[in-house]
């Protein structure tokens, strides 16, 4: 705060190209626009935020990490260590490709009101019972979140042993009767 007392306008002269001047700049722009007005939006709004020397632009490269092969457990602790509420989340990353998207999607939708019945209503285990996918860079994965009170530790076995009864039934009881109503 000692700092802010002693700052002077001037000296923030030339902060915004040593702020900016790296910065990439996408636009989307819709709306009532033909071509000509989105050229003349865009122009204006990067004329404000480009540097005044144009430098070669590279555009981020999209990446994300996966998890290592096997089981990767994290336990991070809150910021209100009085807090009693916990998450966990169980994600399972697949190779990505249009088959296991689909197949992905199907499972999903016939998992979720099972999962859904079996730990928030029969075991009253959570105040939020989700399961979802999603499509990244590199993968698909496939996640189990619940919000509880009860322990993380707990709650994590009792989900894993969900997910394993119901990819079970699944495989082994799943008739077309009722795939066909998912």
């Amino acid at each position: 705060l000692e700092a802010l007392q002693i700052l002077k306008a001037s000296d923030l002269e030339g902060q915004h190209q040593e702020l900016l001047g790296k910065c990439h700049v996408e636009a989307l722009l819709f709306g009532n626009l033909d071509a000509a007005d989105a050229l003349q939006t865009s122009a204006l709004l990067s004329s404000g935020l480009l540097p005044l020397q144009p430098r070669e632009v590279h555009p981020p490269v999209k990446a994300e990490a996966s998890l290592p092969a096997g089981r990767t457990l994290w336990l991070i602790d809150g910021t209100n260590p009085e807090e009693r509420n916990n998450a966990v989340r169980l994600e399972l990353q697949l190779p990505k490709g249009l088959q296991n998207s689909v197949h992905t999607s199907l499972l999903v939708r016939i998992l979720n009101p099972k999962i859904f019945e079996e730990l928030r209503t029969k075991q009253q285990l959570g105040y939020i019972v989700q399961t979802s996918w999603a499509e990244h860079e590199g993968f698909l994965s496939l996640h189990l979140s619940v919000q509880t009170e009860f322990p993380a530790d707990y709650v994590r076995g009792r989900m894993e042993a969900c997910l394993e009864q119901y990819l079970t039934w699944i495989e082994e009881e799943l008739d077309v009767a009722e795939f066909q109503r998912q």
